[in-house]
């Protein structure tokens, strides 16, 4: 007994002191990394010229409307599932805001703090049932998330199978497998853990999770046609390639401002499919810039509107 609670104290103690050094180091390793993407990104533009980037930024209204349009894509679906869970109405839109902007330009998850918050003085639900409410909605869209994100990696590999190397058509299948392996883990775990796992009713369940899916076929289609519209030249295989690559960057945990890091992997991407780099550049430097004054101006509104509500 009395070394059985050693142990316990003792893993206490290397828990407390670990969160301890995670929460020095997480600030500045974040920090570091990116700089570091920012920088990468910047070299890339300069290699492809910042004149040609300049010369080669979209002029489209329509690519600025769509952009618009599926960024709230996501706040609207997330109101659509609190809503059918929590009975919120559209008073939870602007925390769904904030929620995005933080989990995207802060770090993953960070948001469901704010949701908990705001859901700690709106609704009339115990801590408990919140904390296993948004656990139940991240896993199903962990599950609907990494589906997409394998149905799409098969895509491109039997769209451009003949126009892959065979390093990168290696790289796909195995990308493939490994997302179309996490859903079935997932599934298999959310469905002999159920009782543990989710507390939503099934009935809930297959909605939320048929409302994650139309979110993710809403912004893949709204993406592509984004890309599209920008650069009309450029085949439609080309930009499922350039979704696919977004999927998978959108999947890696913990990694800050994900767009402009995939804007720099898909300039050099762009210059393996032999398209233009000034054009692909000027496109994905565009579309990062867009994302993160979207985030400030979004956030500003977000707030302003749930102080509103307040009144």
């Amino acid at each position: 007994m009395t070394v059985a609670l050693t142990v316990g104290q003792r893993l206490a103690h290397v828990r407390r002191h670990t969160g301890a050094l995670w929460q020095r180091l997480e600030r500045p390793a974040r920090a570091c990394l990116l700089v570091l993407i920012v920088g990468l990104l910047i070299r890339d533009l300069g290699v492809v010229g910042w004149r040609a980037v300049w010369q080669n930024l979209p002029i489209a209204p329509l690519f600025y409307l769509i952009f618009f349009i599926n960024y709230c894509s996501l706040p609207l679906f997330e109101g659509l599932i609190y809503n059918l869970v929590w009975k919120t109405g559209y008073a939870i839109m602007p925390v769904l805001i904030r929620k995005r902007v933080f989990n995207e330009a802060v770090i993953d998850y960070s948001g469901e703090t704010v949701l908990y918050a705001w859901a700690r003085t709106h609704t009339r639900l115990e801590p408990r049932a919140i904390v296993s409410t948004v656990r139940d909605v991240n896993v199903l869209s962990a599950i609907a998330g990494n589906l997409a994100t394998c149905l799409i990696l098969v895509a491109v590999i039997a769209l451009q199978a003949d126009k892959l190397a065979a390093a990168d058509a290696q790289l796909l299948r195995r990308g493939a497998l490994f997302t179309g392996g996490s859903v079935l883990a997932l599934m298999a775990v959310a469905a002999l853990f159920r009782k543990w796992l989710l507390t939503l009713p099934l009935g809930q369940c297959v909605a939320v999770g048929a409302l994650h899916l139309l979110r993710l076929g809403t912004f893949l289609v709204l993406q592509a046609l984004q890309w599209h519209v920008a650069v009309p030249a450029v085949a439609w295989q080309n930009w499922v390639t350039f979704l696919a690559l977004q999927m998978a960057i959108s999947r890696l945990p913990l990694l800050p401002a994900k767009d402009l890091f995939f804007a720099g992997l898909a300039i050099n991407l762009g210059a393996r499919m032999a398209l233009a780099p000034g054009v692909v550049g000027g496109l994905f430097a565009a579309a990062s810039g867009l994302n993160l004054v979207a985030h400030a101006v979004m956030y500003a509104l977000a707030h302003l509107l749930a102080r509103d509500g307040k009144k």
